[in-house]
């Protein structure tokens, strides 16, 4: 976040272009369907149908689902790269929340005469008489956007990553478990 003064001659806008309207929602689209990725993923931990999983994170936001994630994954993965690299994954979710409130829930306005999107918040506390405000060029909403995308597809694909990993692992325990131990030989006949 970053803190600015307006210079001399600039001035903001209640307005903005509609390419920022469509970054706006094509990032908010991205983040609905990331949002609905993590609550199959606590499905698929918890073993529910999605019916019953709906009760559970329905009325959820993505920092609660995130924390169950988190803690599901420490439980439930055995396979310490495939966890290690969803708690990364879930580290960067947390980190774009921050932006994805801003963006969501921000005053638009464009910053004039340079013509940078500008989303206000209230929210966020400031000294009295100031308001925080974040840019949002293209060059960074594209990069949410892709962000989003990438974590979303990538998280859509890990329950089936994690059946087949512990299908591999329970198939390797119950070889080691049927295997005949080696009979120790007696050098002494």
């Amino acid at each position: 976040m970053t803190r600015h003064r307006l210079k001399k001659g600039q001035r903001l806008e209640g307005r903005i272009s509609e390419q920022q309207y469509e970054l706006i929602g094509e990032f908010i689209a991205n983040w609905s369907h990331l949002e609905l990725t993590l609550e199959r993923l606590i499905w698929h931990f918890l073993k529910l149908q999605p019916d019953d999983g709906r009760i559970i994170t329905s009325t959820l936001d993505a920092r609660p689902k995130v924390r169950m994630i988190r803690e599901l994954a420490k439980r439930h993965i055995r396979h310490r790269a495939i966890r290690e690299q969803l708690l990364e994954v879930i580290t960067v979710i947390e980190e774009l929340q921050g932006d994805r409130n801003f963006v969501a829930h921000g005053v638009w306005s464009t910053m004039m005469p340079d013509d940078i999107p500008m989303a206000l918040s209230l929210r966020v506390s400031a000294e009295p008489g100031h308001i925080t405000s974040e840019m949002f060029p293209k060059e960074r909403m594209e990069t949410l956007i892709e962000t989003t995308r990438e974590i979303g597809a990538a998280l859509d694909d890990l329950p089936a990553a994690l059946d087949a990993s512990q299908k591999r692992y329970a198939e390797l325990l119950h070889r080691l478990k049927t295997t005949p131990k080696p009979t120790p030989t007696n050098p002494n006949p």
